[in-house]
């Protein structure tokens, strides 16, 4: 179940802005930190973003 959601999560992330998520990935892989990457790329947090995805999910699912 954890990854079917993860993967989920990451489709989210990538519909929701393709070159923010670019932007993210490139950035972890050269090495950087990466709560801040994310934070760089998206301009909020991780739990912030994965709060909006259960939020969206729910009214999907009503």
């Amino acid at each position: 179940m954890f990854y079917r959601q993860a993967a989920m999560f990451i489709g989210y992330l990538l519909d929701k802005d393709t070159k923010k998520f670019k932007t993210f990935l490139l950035s972890v892989e050269t090495g950087k930190n990466f709560e801040k990457s994310f934070f760089c790329a998206y301009g909020s947090s991780v739990q912030k973003m994965w709060r909006k995805f259960m939020q969206q999910q729910k009214r999907i699912s009503v």
